[in-house]
């Protein structure tokens, strides 16, 4: 079994910094290096080791560094052997000819440079890179790891920062450390360079029981080693969690400061959700320290990222950034003061102990009910230190009404080596089990504080191997910890034990973006369906917990990323009806914990999302409309019983699938304005208008595309607007009529009375008689109608179609002059019907011949009925003879392909459609569709 190099924590350099540090390196020497009279320490490159000592270094060693491999007493470092020697290498270079080689002939090598030979200041920041190479390994890594060493030489505690373990295949890389200045008795820096085997996974119970594999050949390579001393940059806002309330101005504070004395250019940004730049500011700075603060004139509400960068002589030498919300007012209050908004929670399970007091305050900003977090933090040790921390955090929450939640993801490795909850329910379940003696004494200590227990870390589905022994777990806690709630998180693919359903219990289901939207309903419907019998005492009722999260915005963009996560939890929302006892809405992955000097949660766009979500959704119960306008779905959320007096109702709209996004929505919603609202609380107001040269009455509302909020509708008016439909959507086109319904129900508590017009198809849509389309023949266009309180009236309509109609979509327009107890007046709705035949198909498509001159049209038709059918199919273009083909008899679920032909038709047809038709002799029925050819 190998020995790794001391645990030094892996630090990633920040990708601002990165980027800044590589376009460093490429400085001019006069501004990389030591001028005349200024010591190395106080430059921007401090020290480099190219290992260019072919002519004056006659070891094999390179100068100021020792091989730090086992050799007691001296030092004691097992899997370290003396027998990896590293050494200078003339045959590989990333520059120049010589490099620096880690060799291993089985186990790990070490090269340590001397203390003392970079001097440091014990404030300044630096970075240290270095190009790495590795060659004929497969197991074994290369990093860097970089230390403070105070004036003895000896490091300093917690100081060590570490790359991250790279294999390059033959390839040179860039390897990074960023070492902040927090030590007031640094003196010096000290690099060590290492080939490290593998250690034990901790994946089997006893570690000197687990094979770890190794290499017996290969080697790493380092070179063009820099230390690099950066300015120390520092970006925040005074806002918990930099949610920033629309009555402020957004603020952001700088600290700058730069030891090297050079002057430097600063550059503020503030960037949109698309990368946009919608203000910037510039200034000099001279040296030494600034502090600053910047108020970015940002357009509108939302997320925004704001970044300093700061250059020397052109060069980028270091930069910062924080992400904020701008949002607005809502539901927040710093104080604590204002009323949690049940039924919707937060996850931070990537909150280090550091975080756990700013939680606290995140979780009043965004007036959500529960925050969860987990009982041990990877990386850190489960000790006494991160129990105390949740125990002041429930302490800070109480008294406010928000509740914590604690995530038990397993044992922690140092308490036990089973991952997992396997582990976990084990130790749970028998007190003497590994395990037990530490979670027994948390669970008694957090127990009377904290009632949410989730078994199971967050990504994580429970194996039904392990339900038999629920109960006894289940049990055990509720012994140590009276009215506990645990949640049992479970996979949404899989159908729900139901031992899991019942009061006490909260499943939890991740509904991320491998759950399509529309299939929310049928994953909460087993849930449901088990709680119903499962029953209740009060509000003691089986609790479902459904998480989500944006799915990768580099995947889908940003914008389809955030509307497919608000439309998975408004179908929940949707799902669960007008009882939401014990259903709760939980958003992961809405902040990230960004440590350092200025510790901050740092909010990502999703949740900019869901803040807006929890404003539009609260103390309102969800329907679905079955119909809002072509291309456009939607849900109508109403105010619940006992809601706040003015609680108004709000529209959410969404693109339909499978239709064409519109550029704008016509549909009259309310008797006055309302409020177009985005996902991130920006408001449009929209008054009703007349369509000219009409006196119908509409909303016109500019769609943007994603998901909208209307606020301020009418329900009922936007019931009685979904109601609005024909059966059968299909206008066949025979010879002889075709009768539709115009469906229309009565959603108010008392009658209602009206005409309705029928003015598409048929040209009458303008208002004007000269644009009639007489291809359509339709009686009667107008009529009354009259509907009592909940009652649904069918009036019968009479379609036929002329010959040269064409199949496909067609819109179908009705004008409503209505007297309802909430509006009076004119009011259009838009829907679509299919034109064509109910039992046959046709399908074009075209192809040019193959020296390119001629095309080809073919026509796929397809008999869906019970009755053999004879199709008689012609082809017609401009410029050529009509063409026919034999009769053909189509027996049912018979296709057949007729192909027509156009001598040159590329160039005589380019951009000119095709018609194809087909009728039905004994039938009177016909079918037209057209295809365009390409104009190019």
């Amino acid at each position: 079994m190998s020995a790794r190099a001391d645990d030094i924590p892996v630090r990633r350099l920040p990708g601002p910094l990165l980027s800044c540090v590589l376009a460093l390196l490429s400085m001019t020497p006069g501004v990389a290096f030591a001028q005349a009279g200024r010591p190395a320490s106080a430059e921007r490159v401090t020290r480099r080791f190219d290992f260019e000592e072919q002519n004056t270094n006659p070891t094999d060693l390179p100068r100021s560094w020792i091989r730090a491999q086992n050799d007691p007493p001296l030092r004691v470092r097992p899997g370290f052997p003396l027998w990896n020697r590293a050494q200078l290498d003339y045959t590989v270079s990333a520059a120049g000819a010589g490099s620096v080689r880690l060799p291993t002939r089985g186990g790990s090598a070490s090269l340590l440079l001397d203390p003392g030979v970079v001097p440091v200041f014990p404030d300044a920041d630096y970075v240290v890179t270095a190009k790495v190479r590795t060659d004929g390994v497969t197991h074994a890594r290369a990093r860097m790891v970089v230390r403070l060493l105070d004036a003895d030489g000896k490091p300093l505690a917690a100081s060590g920062v570490s790359s991250d373990p790279v294999e390059t295949r033959g390839l040179w890389r860039d390897v990074l450390v960023h070492i902040p200045g927090n030590e007031p008795a640094a003196a010096s820096l000290q690099i060590e360079l290492l080939l490290e085997q593998p250690g034990p996974t901790g994946e089997l119970p006893f570690e000197d029981l687990e094979v770890v594999p190794e290499d017996f050949t290969g080697a790493a390579w380092f070179d063009e080693i820099e230390v690099i001393q950066v300015p120390r940059v520092e970006l925040w806002t005074r806002w918990p969690g930099n949610l920033v309330p629309s009555i402020d101005r957004p603020e952001v504070s700088l600290f700058l400061r730069d030891l090297v004395g050079r002057p430097l250019d600063v550059v503020f940004e503030a960037a949109d959700l698309d990368g946009d730049i919608v203000d910037s500011r510039a200034l000099v700075f001279d040296g030494g320290r600034l502090e600053q603060t910047w108020t970015p004139k940002l357009p509108v509400l939302g997320w925004y990222r704001v970044r300093v960068k700061v250059s020397q002589d052109g060069a980028p030498v270091g930069s910062a950034f924080t992400d904020l919300v701008w949002r607005s007012p809502g539901l927040g209050d710093t104080q604590g003061a204002g009323r949690p908004v049940d039924s919707f929670s937060l996850s931070f399970a990537s909150a280090p102990t550091e975080s756990l007091g700013a939680l606290g305050d995140l979780a009043l900003a965004s007036g959500t009910s529960r925050v969860i977090a987990e009982l041990w933090y990877g990386g850190e040790p489960a000790d006494h230190a991160r129990s105390a921390a949740l125990v002041d955090l429930t302490n800070r929450l109480t008294p406010v009404n928000r509740e914590l939640g604690i995530i038990v993801p397993g044992l922690p490795p140092e308490i036990s080596n089973v991952r997992g909850a396997r582990g976990l329910l084990a130790a749970i379940t028998d007190g003497t089990h590994d395990g037990a003696k530490w979670l027994d004494p948390l669970l008694v200590d957090l127990g009377h504080r904290v009632r949410w227990w989730r078994l199971g870390a967050l990504g994580e589905a429970l194996d039904a191997s392990l339900l038999p022994d629920l109960d006894a777990a289940v049990g055990r806690v509720r012994g140590l910890v009276p009215g506990a709630v645990l949640e049992l998180p479970w996979s949404p693919f899989n159908q729900i034990a139901p031992g899991m359903v019942a009061p006490g219990l909260a499943v939890s289901q991740d509904l991320g973006p491998g759950v399509p939207p529309d299939e929310v309903g049928a994953v909460l419907g087993d849930f449901l369906s088990l709680a119903d019998q499962a029953g209740s005492g009060g509000w003691d009722v089986p609790r479902h917990t459904s998480g989500f999260a944006a799915q990768d915005a580099d995947r889908v963009g940003i914008g389809p990323s955030l509307d497919a996560m608000l439309r998975r939890a408004v179908n929940t929302w949707t799902t669960v009806g007008s009882d939401t006892r014990g259903r709760t809405l939980r958003l992961d992955d809405g902040w990230r914990w960004q440590g350092g000097r200025r510790a901050q949660f740092m909010p990502n766009p999703s949740a900019a999302a869901w803040l807006t979500l929890i404003e539009m959704l609260n103390n309102r119960q969800a329907e679905p409309l079955e119909r809002v306008a072509p291309g456009v779905e939607g849900v109508l959320l109403s105010p619940r019983i006992g809601a706040p007096r003015g609680t108004s109702s709000i529209a959410v709209l969404w693109p339909a699938a499978d239709s064409p996004e519109p550029d704008r929505v016509s549909l009259l919603v309310a008797d006055g304005p309302v409020r177009l609202i985005d996902k991130f609380g920006n408001a449009l107001a929209v008054e009703p208008g007349e369509i000219e040269p009409t006196a119908v009455r509409t909303h016109r509302m500019p769609w943007a595309g994603g998901l909208v909020y209307v606020d301020g509708v009418d329900p009922d008016l936007m019931r009685f607007a979904a109601s609005v439909h024909a059966e059968p959507p299909l206008i066949e086109t025979r010879t002889e009529p075709q009768s539709l319904d115009l469906v229309l129900s009565n959603p108010w508590p008392s009658a209602i009375h009206g005409r309705y017009f029928v003015v598409e198809p048929g040209g009458l849509s303008e208002g004007d008689v000269r644009s009639r389309d007489r291809a359509w023949d339709i009686k009667p266009r107008q009529g009354a109608f009259g509907i009592d309180p909940g009652e649904t009236v069918r009036l019968p309509i009479e379609f036929e179609a002329s010959a040269g109609v064409d199949a496909g979509t067609s819109p179908l327009v009705v004008d409503l002059d209505l007297t309802a107890p909430t509006v009076t007046g004119l009011m259009r709705i838009e829907r679509r019907v299919e034109v064509g035949l109910k039992d046959i198909t046709m399908n074009l498509s075209y192809r040019y011949s193959p020296d390119g001159r001629d095309i080809a049209v073919f026509a796929e038709i397809t008999n869906t009925g019970p009755q053999t059918q004879v199709v008689h199919v012609y082809a017609s273009a401009t410029g050529y003879a009509r063409q026919r083909s034999a009769p053909t008899p189509l027996t049912p679920g018979q296709q057949v392909v007729k192909a027509f032909s156009f001598e040159g038709g590329r160039a005589a047809l380019a951009g000119q459609d095709i018609g194809v038709g087909l009728f039905i002799r004994e039938t009177g029925a016909r079918l037209r569709k057209r295809i365009v050819v390409d104009g190019g």
